[in-house]
């Protein structure tokens, strides 16, 4: 049985974050961080397989260098501009460091629309293109 747990983004902007649990697998859509507060979600990052991120808005993506993430998939124009809203983020709240940004940027594994990818080995995903901002994915697990 799948089970899906929500740390954010329902009843608010930011902190999007959804936990998708299998019998063998721990995933995350998104990561993302409160704009109002530089909220972060509340999870452990050592249980979390892998993130799968959707598009490269501080509300799903800014929270990810403050944890220790496996493994981070994203379409490459996603990855670029996740690098962007990071290091504006390390400037403007002091969140996380520039040595966190490293870290994330060299756990990211790149997937093109309509790729299939295995995220674990019990997940596998597709992106499609959302239209809302450039990268921006509806994900197909």
């Amino acid at each position: 049985m799948t089970i899906a747990k929500f740390h954010g983004g329902c009843h608010q902007i930011g902190k999007s974050c959804v936990e998708i649990n299998t019998k063998k697998s721990k995933i995350l859509i998104d990561c993302g961080m409160d704009p109002s507060d530089n909220g972060l979600p509340d999870i452990n990052d050592s249980d979390v397989d892998a993130v799968v991120v959707s598009h490269a808005h501080l509300d799903h993506c800014g929270a990810i260098p403050y944890f220790n993430f496996k493994k981070i998939f994203c379409n490459p124009p996603t990855a670029d501009l996740m690098y962007n809203v990071w290091k504006d983020t390390v400037s403007l709240s002091k969140t996380y460091k520039e040595e966190d940004i490293k870290k994330s940027m060299d756990v990211i594994k790149t997937v093109n629309y309509r790729e299939e990818k295995q995220v674990t080995s019990d997940i596998k995903m597709k992106m499609y293109d959302a239209g809302h901002i450039l990268g921006s994915s509806s994900l197909y697990l």
